[in-house]
């Protein structure tokens, strides 16, 4: 069930026209969880957010979908990379749907890239508070959470299995 109130932008990147915005699925009632605005709407109400690339691509009983976005970053050669958790709903009843996995978008067609599924080596827990940094190279991603209260970095190492 839609609930308005449950959806919190955290994150926005800026391409062109379009602000892509994160929208995670904290609780229940999120209807996407990426989103995209088109900044010359000129509509005399609320610009529309929509959901990006797709409503399917964010369909949560879809398992190919995005489940639950915490970053996003848009990087020089005009690539939206994407960081899904894959776990719902983690302020109410977490629920796992996905492992995580990192996608690259083409920002214009939405048009997925590039899908990298994350396996763990050890049990992690990812804070909603740290930052996510990421790097790819040659099959391995290289995450950085940093506290800027505590002035902690923590390096996670992982393999990747790339999809095209």
């Amino acid at each position: 069930m839609y609930q308005p109130a449950n959806i919190i932008p955290t994150r926005m990147q800026m391409y062109k026209e379009y602000a892509f915005i994160v929208t995670p699925r904290f609780r229940h009632g999120v209807p996407f969880t990426l989103g995209r605005i088109d900044m010359n709407d000129e509509s005399p109400f609320n610009p529309c957010l929509e959901p990006f690339p797709s409503w399917k691509a964010n369909y949560e009983t879809n398992q190919e979908a995005l489940q639950n976005v915490v970053d996003l970053y848009l990087d020089v050669e005009d690539s939206l990379w994407v960081l899904d958790i894959g776990v719902m709903f983690t302020y109410q009843r977490p629920t796992i749907v996905q492992g995580p996995r990192i996608f690259n978008l083409c920002p214009e067609t939405g048009k997925v890239r590039l899908k990298i599924l994350i396996w763990r080596r050890k049990f992690l827990i990812i804070s909603s508070s740290g930052r996510y940094v990421g790097v790819v190279r040659d099959r391995l991603i290289i995450l950085k959470l940093f506290n800027l209260a505590a002035f902690e970095h923590i390096f996670i190492l992982f393999k990747a299995k790339f999809f095209g």
